[in-house]
């Protein structure tokens, strides 16, 4: 799968768009603005670009990272 791919799907997902709302401090309430998130912390102006920029795709792999920790640490805490 490709890093636009999986940033799309990822968009999607309630727990991805909570980890974003916390991690930026603001409302990320659906896949259009986690979208448009992924952009700005991977300074890119297209998802596409995850692809074909080498810096943008290690600070996509960066966030994907911090992503996991986060829901690691909130199923230690919780539990699930």
């Amino acid at each position: 799968m490709t890093l636009t791919r999986g940033s799309v799907l990822l968009c999607q997902k309630a727990n991805f768009r909570a980890f974003l709302s916390q991690l930026t401090q603001q409302e990320v309430n659906d896949a259009d603005t986690a979208a448009k998130v992924v952009r700005e912390l991977c300074q890119v102006q297209s998802r596409r670009e995850l692809d074909t920029l080498s810096a943008a795709a290690e600070r996509y792999r960066v966030l994907i990272r911090q992503f996991n920790d986060w829901l690691n640490n909130k199923r230690e805490m919780y539990g699930s």
